[in-house]
């Protein structure tokens, strides 16, 4: 009996290690993406908002801030250094909230962010380096 429970444990863990990851990636990128899209496209209606908000020189700062988002999205989407990409994603989630007031969308995205700096972006990636030195770190501690 507990070596099924063992067993079982197992491929649960197995199945969140493979699949958490790749779904946080797709919230991230299906919610990131077109926020990023968004600053370009209608530039002068976003750095509206952003004066509203009260962020300094908006013109700038949106596109900025979607030079950001746009290849931090394709980095998560593709699995390509997929903590870089989140790491800076979180300081504008956090900025997003404190001006802009706490959104659902900016704060899945900031917990997913935080989900893949956690657990890197899965076997379904392309690139993550780091993760190696990630799995080093655990292994020392334990």
């Amino acid at each position: 009996m507990s070596t099924n429970i063992q067993h079982s444990d197992s491929i649960t863990r197995q199945a969140l290690s493979d699949w958490l990851p790749l779904a946080l990636r797709g919230l991230v990128v299906v919610m990131l993406g077109p926020a990023g899209v968004l600053k370009f496209v209608d530039h002068s209606g976003e750095a509206a908002n952003f004066a509203e908000w009260g962020i300094p020189a908006p013109e700038i700062t949106v596109l900025l801030v979607g030079a950001i988002q746009l290849p931090a999205a394709v980095m998560i989407a593709l699995g390509i250094a997929g903590r870089v990409g989140a790491l800076v994603v979180i300081p504008i989630m956090i900025t997003a909230m404190a001006t802009a007031g706490v959104v659902v969308t900016n704060v899945l995205v900031f917990l997913g962010c935080l989900g893949i700096l956690a657990l890197g972006t899965g076997r379904y990636s392309l690139w993550q380096p780091g993760d190696e030195l990630v799995a080093q770190t655990t292994r020392q501690l334990s």
